[in-house]
């Protein structure tokens, strides 16, 4: 089982999440109305949406990362490797990334 279950898609670079909660506790919602998070995968390849709510003058908002019915490895192991901080294979499958990962990067808690 992979110690990783959540990879965002940040615009500098990757983060990695441990958990859902972890992940929703860490982004800002007005860093996801800026569109600083352009997806997130779980280490099966689902795709996440990541949505926002509550922002006011006195209220940060709040973030909620929802799964849904897309599995795609394909694009998500293209978007892990235009955002990794560290040179990865053109030939890796998902499943290899995803260990790339969970050797060079400690998931957020």
């Amino acid at each position: 089982m992979s110690s990783i279950a959540l990879i965002v898609i940040a615009d500098d670079g990757l983060a990695v999440f441990s958990s859902i909660g972890a992940a929703e506790t860490y982004m800002e919602a007005v860093d996801v109305e800026d569109g600083v998070y352009s997806g997130a995968y779980d280490s099966d390849g689902r795709l996440y949406s990541i949505q926002y709510s509550g922002i006011g003058a006195w209220d940060p908002g709040q973030v909620e990362i929802l799964p849904t019915d897309t599995i795609d490895k394909e694009a998500a192991s293209n978007a892990i490797r235009l955002n990794s901080k560290f040179p990865l294979p053109e030939t890796a499958t998902f499943t290899e990334l995803v260990a790339a990962l969970e050797r060079h990067v400690r998931p957020l808690k």
